[in-house]
């Protein structure tokens, strides 16, 4: 409701008082009652944050041709970043298919998890040198390091996980 006491006369000729609807998308049971990719963008919407959910739901007919701005909307509203920054690579026939662009974040995520262990692997490795050298030589920590050449900036990252 709007208070007009303090509006200059006549405003509140100029404005309608209209009643709000508000959807809750996790409470909507049947998604097919929507007439426009309203649906689509509610339904994705439900499934933030579950990755797998979200991969079965893009596999859809319905989502294999979506407007520009349902695609952006589904992306930014469930935060996959991924579908929205490689969107126009998922432009087919004048839609956009939204299961290229999760099949491209899934690959992504793939990347970065094997760099990940690799690099975990990396550290593993090397901790596992560090020992060796220290328990077989008896030396220190410190000695191993050098005997390894660790860099000296990593040293300490190490010396946590001993």
């Amino acid at each position: 409701m709007i208070n007009w006491q303090d509006a200059p006369i006549k405003w509140e000729e100029q404005f309608h008082d209209y009643g709000m609807t508000l959807v809750c998308a996790n409470e909507i049971k049947d998604f097919s009652v929507f007439r426009t990719e309203l649906g689509q963008l509610l339904q994705a919407i439900a499934c933030a944050g579950d990755k797998a959910k979200l991969q079965a739901l893009f596999q859809k007919e319905e989502y294999s041709h979506l407007e520009r701005e349902t695609a952006e909307a589904i992306a930014i509203m469930t935060d996959v970043d991924i579908v929205l920054n490689k969107l126009d690579e998922c432009e087919e026939n004048g839609g956009y298919d939204m299961c290229k662009g999760m099949e491209d974040w899934a690959k992504e995520e793939q990347e970065k998890g094997a760099t990940r262990g690799k690099i975990e692997g990396k550290i593993e490795s090397k901790l596992e040198s560090i020992q060796n050298l220290m328990q077989n030589m008896k030396i220190t920590a410190e000695e191993a390091m050098n005997l390894l050449g660790v860099p000296v900036e990593e040293r300490a990252e190490y010396l946590a996980k001993l």
